[in-house]
């Protein structure tokens, strides 16, 4: 999947890269509700870290088997609100309305969308 940016006609491609590290999700809050959020990933990457880097990780408790993960596309939801948010090309949308990158995740992530096996609602508040 390759990063978009902002273009007097839409979005346009470029080489910049954007992820979200999987463990990150953990810290996130529905923006509407502040209740936490469930991820689902449908593609990840794993790095090689720094041994220091996962050293001092472990020292300090935080390192898991999502440590050397990263997001590159996915849905983070909200049973409270019963709304999603997604998560493309790397960055979380927690936006309270719908953009046209919504429509663009909607077209590339379809077959994800569907396993599923449930309805997919964004936000619809006014910007």
């Amino acid at each position: 999947m390759r990063a978009m940016r902002a273009g007097s006609s839409g979005l346009v491609p470029t080489d910049e890269r954007f992820e979200m590290w999987k463990r990150f999700a953990k810290v996130l809050r529905c923006p509407l509700c502040a209740e936490s959020l469930r991820l689902y990933v449908f593609e990840e990457r794993r790095v090689v870290l720094d041994p220091a880097y996962r050293a001092q990780a472990q020292a300090r408790g935080i390192e898991d088997n999502d440590f050397d993960a990263y997001v590159e596309a996915g849905l983070l939801s909200c049973a409270h609100c019963d709304v999603s948010f997604p998560v493309f090309m790397g960055l979380p949308v927690l936006l309270p309305y719908e953009t046209r990158l919504h429509d663009e995740f909607r077209r590339e992530l379809k077959p994800a969308l569907s396993a599923l096996g449930r309805e997919v609602r964004f936000p619809h508040q006014e910007p």
